[in-house]
């Protein structure tokens, strides 16, 4: 055989052997893909504000109708804070879970303190009556109170915009604050998740929570 020959068939068997291994190749199944885990129900923010940051110290008014400050209430402990409004449905259903947090780690430096805003006073007077006996939580009321719908610069002087740097986020909204009065984190609403984020938030702060209050799941961040 010449070799003119021979290089043709030793060329042309390599082509379909490259062919063939191209062919495999292509119709092999593709990897299963990573399932995706679903994201915690919190965030390491609020609206601007990142964790780690500072929370500023606002005004509030009391149940007893005197001005105090956040950090009045604040120095030294860990701060759930949470905004509501008597009329919110998931606020006040929410009211029985803080209690209970209260109640038992009150004394372990952790506060519940719950502020009442986009309400009017009169409401507000009228659910610290009703429920004076079922709750003993320290709550507040944002000074601002109810602004007037269009009121740009009324709103942008309640307290959950300015802690936000110019975001709204639906009632109830609640942020965990460090005993260095730093953010850690927020969630929105109330429901089995937010259960969850909040043990995960106070795990993060740096809490020891009983075994049936610990977080289901690790306390990794959701996306920023």
């Amino acid at each position: 055989m010449k070799p003119r020959s021979l290089h043709l068939i030793t060329l042309t068997a390599s082509l379909l052997l490259a062919g063939q291994l191209c062919a495999q190749t292509s119709g092999a199944p593709a990897a299963p893909a990573a399932a995706k885990k679903a994201p915690p129900p919190f965030r390491e923010s609020y609206g601007k504000l990142k964790a780690g940051e500072a929370i500023i110290d606002f005004d509030v008014i009391t149940p007893e109708g005197k001005s105090a400050k956040f950090s009045d209430y604040a120095k030294g402990k860990t701060v759930v804070l949470d905004f509501w409004a008597t009329w919110c449905g998931p606020c006040q259903q929410a009211m029985p879970h803080y209690e209970a947090l209260h109640r038992k780690y009150r004394d372990k430096g952790v506060v519940i303190l719950g502020v009442c805003c986009f309400d009017t006073r009169e409401l507000y007077a009228k659910w610290l009556t009703d429920n004076r006996s079922k709750y003993t939580f320290q709550t507040v009321f944002d000074p601002i109170g109810k602004p007037a719908t269009g009121d740009k610069e009324a709103s942008a002087k309640t307290i959950m915009f300015q802690l936000s740097r110019g975001f709204m986020t639906p009632l109830p909204t609640t942020l965990v604050i460090n005993r260095a009065g730093q953010l850690v984190g927020s969630y929105v609403g109330y429901g089995p998740a937010a259960h969850d984020a909040l043990a995960s938030l106070l795990t993060m702060a740096g809490v020891q929570l009983a075994a049936d209050d610990a977080p289901k799941k690790p306390a990794a961040p959701a996306a920023k």
